[in-house]
């Protein structure tokens, strides 16, 4: 199905195009050559469409079925979405920079390799999600929640994740310089590897967290729970551990605030 046809059939309020082969459709294209200024997809099944490569920039999704949708390298920069099922959704290599999914489902979507800096998420549920080598850069994910995500090597400098949920979440790798954490629920999260200097922290609870050769170079812990986390041959250079619940630490190895090496 084409552009013209889809908008054709939207116009006469079809609104189920579910399993249909969507991947000719460029909206975005439509709108620069005479469509109008924005354009609003509201109540649309498009559950299990394939709409691979499509260009959807600045599109309003509104009240839309996108369950096992397939967005493979879609172009959805500055598109909302609002009331949308995102669940199960192949999002890989997309490019959702700039998109606001504020408090929408994204339940066992796969996100990897996508581009999403500065993306708004704040609220989203990404639980189950895989977001390999995604760019969260600068993205806003305050609230959300990421359990059991699997986040390897994920782009998350800058990124804001106050109160986020991170329990049981995967991010081996994971850049999160200069990220904002407080009181996010990390517990049991495996952050081996990751980097997290200047990471700001106080009061997360990494209660059993794996953290073994992290770098938390200036990272502020005040008051956080790090009881049983294994920070073996991590690094806590110039890191604030005030108030910090260090109980049952595993701290083999590492580089304390100080620059003494922990027996």
């Amino acid at each position: 199905m084409d552009t013209a046809e889809f908008i054709e059939r939207v116009g006469r309020g079809e609104c189920d195009f579910s399993g249909r082969d969507l991947k000719g459709v460029n909206l975005a294209r439509w709108m620069r050559e005479g469509g109008p200024d924005w354009y609003s997809l509201e109540g649309v099944n498009l559950t299990g469409a394939d709409m691979a490569g499509a260009d959807l920039r600045r599109i309003i999704f509104q009240d839309a079925k996108l369950c096992g949708v397939c967005l493979r390298g879609a172009d959805l920069r500055y598109a909302t979405f609002r009331g949308v099922d995102f669940s199960h959704a192949d999002l890989r290599g997309a490019r959702l920079g700039g998109v606001i999914l504020k408090g929408e489902s994204l339940v066992r979507a796969d996100l990897s390799l996508a581009e999403a800096v500065r993306a708004t998420l704040s609220g989203a549920d990404l639980s189950e999600a895989k977001l390999h080598r995604t760019d969260l850069t600068g993205a806003e994910l305050n609230y959300a929640n990421l359990s059991d995500a699997e986040l390897f090597m994920t782009g998350l400098a800058g990124a804001s994740l106050e109160e986020a949920r991170l329990e049981g979440a995967r991010l081996y790798g994971a850049d999160l310089t200069g990220a904002h954490m407080v009181s996010a629920n990390l517990r049991g999260a495996r952050l081996g590897r990751a980097v997290l200097i200047e990471a700001y922290m106080p009061k997360a609870d990494l209660t059993g967290a794996a953290l073994y050769r992290a770098d938390l170079t200036g990272a502020d812990l005040t008051g956080a729970d790090l009881s049983g986390a294994r920070l073996q041959g991590a690094c806590l250079i110039d890191a604030n551990l005030a108030g910090a619940n260090l109980e049952g630490c595993l701290l083999r190895g590492a580089v304390m605030p100080d620059g003494a090496t922990h027996d």
